[in-house]
């Protein structure tokens, strides 16, 4: 064995493994003995993990279990018409949150089920459903209230033309568990997210496409307020406006040249009527990148700025 010493002002060297034990399950029934369905499959899956104990750096928590137990069924009710159900219960391996150095209690676990419909209303047009259900029972507010969230999701993609594909999304979470930077850790209730997003693929030209994406966040924040004269304000509340147009162009099958340009204006509610910890948002980047493989092994790529990664 080779051992490191301790080099001053580095992390203590580790080589900490991972202990995992799995269990799935799965049956697909490929359309037989089914009545009124098409097909059915049911899958589970069961696993528990720790963290091996690493003797010259030794943590409060080591040996300690987490596990989680998902359930899932796919359903093909029609050719048109697809259904998915999932269920899972989630128990983390404790750390300190509470206190430091000291254990958390033990975990009740974090309950989460999913429900999905794909409907293809026509060949080129479908319209997808997804409600979520979340209940984290070791997430506790400062009205010791478990933090429980809701999802709903509706989508409707379309093709409307060989050349044109147009996706509209809309979304609202009740109680997200989306974390801004200063926020804490755990999830908290009545953070509340509208969505509303807009994709485009136009290829109008052979060798030249342009893709948009248009995003529209409305951000309701119950939890995090400052003291005002008037009271106190809601410090996160805020509309944020996002835009981002993708030009492709492949000039031959070897190089190929792509350029974004993004936008994204972020306005806070109270900003104007308190001042605040928080600063309004309006951000402009431009990324560019030539791309060059005479040979499936050579490449060549050279890029300028940063990409602007897509929030959906």
């Amino acid at each position: 064995a080779v051992i490191v010493d301790r080099i001053e002002g580095l992390p203590d060297p580790s080589n900490k493994g991972e202990r995992l034990l799995r269990l799935q399950l799965k049956n697909d029934w490929q359309g037989k003995n089914l009545h009124s369905i098409q097909n059915l499959v049911l899958s589970s899956l069961w696993e528990t993990k720790a963290w091996a104990r690493d003797q010259r750096n030794p943590l409060f928590n080591d040996d300690e279990h987490g596990s989680r137990f998902y359930i899932q069924a796919v359903a093909d009710i029609t050719r048109r018409w697809h259904l998915e159900l999932n269920s899972e219960v989630q128990k983390d391996i404790r750390i300190d949150l509470r206190v430091p150095g000291t254990r958390d209690a033990e975990e009740r676990g974090a309950f989460t089920n999913t429900f999905r419909s794909d409907w293809r209303i026509r060949d080129n047009l479908s319209f997808i459903t997804e409600f979520q259900f979340r209940s984290d029972l070791d997430s506790i507010d400062n009205d010791n209230r478990t933090f429980k969230a809701f999802r709903q999701k509706y989508e409707f993609p379309w093709q409307a033309h060989r050349r044109f594909f147009l996706k509209v999304t809309i979304e609202h979470i009740n109680s997200s568990d989306l974390q801004a930077f200063f926020l804490p850790v755990n999830p908290i209730n009545e953070r509340d997210l509208t969505r509303q997003v807009y994709e485009t693929n136009w290829v109008i030209l052979p060798k030249w496409s342009l893709k948009g994406l248009w995003v529209t966040q409305k951000t309701e924040n119950a939890r995090l307020l400052a003291p005002s004269p008037n009271g106190n304000l809601r410090v996160e509340d805020n509309i944020s406006n996002i835009s981002i147009a993708e030009n492709i162009f492949n000039f031959t099958p070897a190089l190929k040249l792509r350029h974004i340009f993004a936008y994204q204006n972020t306005n806070l509610v109270n900003h104007d009527v308190q001042p605040l910890f928080l600063e309004n948002l309006d951000i402009t980047n431009n990324f560019a990148e030539l791309l060059y493989t005479p040979t499936p092994g050579t490449e060549l790529r050279l890029t300028y700025g940063f990409e602007y990664e897509n929030p959906n």
